[in-house]
Parts: C-alpha cells; structure tokens; sequence
C-alpha cells in the first residue's frame, strides 16, 4: 500500500519535474549513445520479424483498401546459415582444469546451451549482435544464462577492443484495473575504482513508448528481493559479454556496436520483398473471376466440317 503511495506521489512529481523520469532510455545521463543507431537496430528486428505494414492501393471503384504485405525472409536464412557455421553440434568447449570443466559442463546442459545459444546468435547476428549474462537462479540452485539482443544493451564506455560498462535494460507489465503499466528495469554494470558496482533504477509508465517515473524496485513482485547497488571485489571483467560480427560497423563508425547481416543488404532485401509481393499479388488478381454481361459477348455457331477460311468474323462494335 505504502509502495503504491509512493508510485503515485512520484508520478506527481514527475509532473512537475521534481521526480526523475525519462521518455526514452538514451535520455538517461549515464548513456551516451546515438539515437540513430538504435533506430537502425529496431529497423533490423522489424525486417528480420517480417513485420512489416499493409500495402494500400485504389479499386477500381476510387475506394483506397489495404492488403497484407507478402515477404521472402531471406535475412532469417542467411542469419540461421552463418550462425550454423560459426556454431554447431561440432564445436566443442572445455577447460583444461578438469574441476571447472565438469561445472562449466553442467552450467551448459541445464541451460540447453548448445540449442538455446545457436537460435540466439541467428538473431543477433541478423539485428546487430547478442549479449549474455549469468545469473543465479535461486529456484533451481543453479547458474543460468540470460540472453539479449542490441536493442536492449546500452554501453556507457568502451575501446576498440570492447564493452567493459553497459546498461541492460528489461521491460515487463501488468494489469491494474482496466489500465496496463509498463516496468522497465534497467541494469547498470560500471567499474568505480577497480571495484565492479551492478545498480539497478526501476521506471514504471502507463505507455509502452515511455520509459517513465523512478520507482522503488519494491513495486514488482520479482524485483522485491534486487539490491539496489551490489559491489564485489576481485572482478576482472565484466559480467556480460557482447558477441557481435567480424569487422568494422561501417554504418556508424564511432559505434561500440556492430553491423549485423541486414545492414548491408538492405536495399537488395527491399528489393527481393518487393518483387515477391508485386508477383504474389499477381497471381492472387489472376484468380479473380470477372462477372460480364452477354450483351457484351456476340459469337456464331460453328457447324461441323466447317473450315475457318470459311467463317467470317464480325467485330463487336462497328464503326458504320
């Protein structure tokens, strides 16, 4: 009750800008990405999705009707390809420490890493490149794996080399009443003095295109039991690892993030939808059957034995 106090005492708040509260996750002061290279992604995941919109035309009649978009997702099978080459029953992964190896072992087969991983990567490649993290999953007592695609994964600070701070951002809802609210958590990994801080902030909005007011992480049942900052020592890498495709991202060349299949075939892929469609709606207006008026037909009967030097055909309409 007091939780939900509070929620409404900082949508208040946010209204008058005494409460923090972000439209979008870029709009955060820790992340400092272009927004453009998130709307390229989304791009992606649109075309990979095959999610694209009606096509509209004008009937004969003068009316504008609309009609389903017919697609060939050619980037879903180059996708599935590559990352069947990159990744297959035939690699293998192992430690030399016999120890660590037999856990590491176990971690895979809980997670059905070999099917879950190959599927994953298939997306990542095509969209922009695929992030994973482990946690600890208290159910089980085991070490899952948690995987997210570009559009999720923010970096705060990188090299030519890679991502050592980032933030991920997960989004979940709920219905309340007659209303859904939106929870998107965002999950900070930073290094503060040769210590590795994970933070967590929690935004809640009535819209799916709003991050939202801050919230205590109290408000979701699941996020009840997250701490808001954790700090371990002994770190030396980051807790995630970002796997993106070979060579440079040159649709953004300041980026961290990389290109994914779909970036440089764009055009060639419109292309291939666009001919699809414009021929499957061929076939589909072949189909169609023409009612016409016998005003409109004249024909002769045609004896048997006759022979067509002897017939004479009559125009349908003279010009006498």
């Amino acid at each position: 009750m007091f939780d939900k106090l509070r929620s409404f005492l900082r949508r208040g708040g946010a209204k008058i800008g005494v409460v923090e509260t972000l439209n979008s996750i870029l709009d955060h002061p820790k992340i400092n990405m272009p927004a453009d290279e998130y709307s390229r992604i989304l791009e992606n995941k649109r075309m990979y999705q095959q999610l694209f919109p009606k096509v509209q035309y004008i009937t004969s009649e003068g009316r504008i009707e609309s009609r389903e978009y017919h697609s060939i997702n050619v980037a879903k099978v180059i996708s599935h390809k590559l990352a069947k080459l990159v990744f297959n029953e035939g690699c293998q992964i192992s430690l030399d420490d016999t120890t660590a190896d037999e856990f590491l072992q176990e971690v895979f087969a809980k997670n059905k890493f070999r099917k879950n991983f190959g599927e994953e990567l298939e997306a990542g490649y095509s969209i922009s490149g695929l992030v994973m993290r482990p946690y600890f999953d208290e159910g089980s007592q085991t070490i899952k794996i948690s995987y997210c695609q570009a559009d999720s994964f923010y970096p705060l600070q990188s090299n030519t080399n890679d991502i050592s701070e980032a933030a991920i951002a997960t989004t979940t809802q709920e219905v309340v009443g007659d209303k859904t609210i939106y929870y998107t958590l965002l999950e900070f990994h930073e290094w503060m003095n040769g210590t590795y801080v994970i933070s967590n902030e929690l935004y809640q909005s009535e819209s799916a295109y709003q991050v939202g007011v801050r919230v205590p992480l109290t408000s979701v049942e699941k996020y009840k039991d997250i701490q808001p900052i954790s700090r371990m020592e002994g770190f030396t890498r980051p807790l995630f690892v970002y796997i993106k495709l070979a060579g440079k991202n040159n649709k953004n060349l300041g980026s961290p993030l990389g290109a994914g299949v779909i970036d440089n075939a764009k055009k060639q892929l419109r292309d291939l939808n666009d001919k699809y469609d414009q021929f499957m709606w061929e076939i589909d207006k072949a189909a169609t059957k023409i009612m016409a008026s016998d005003h409109f037909l004249e024909f002769d009967t045609i004896q048997k034995g006759t022979q067509l030097d002897d017939l004479t055909v009559k125009p349908m309409y003279s010009s006498s």
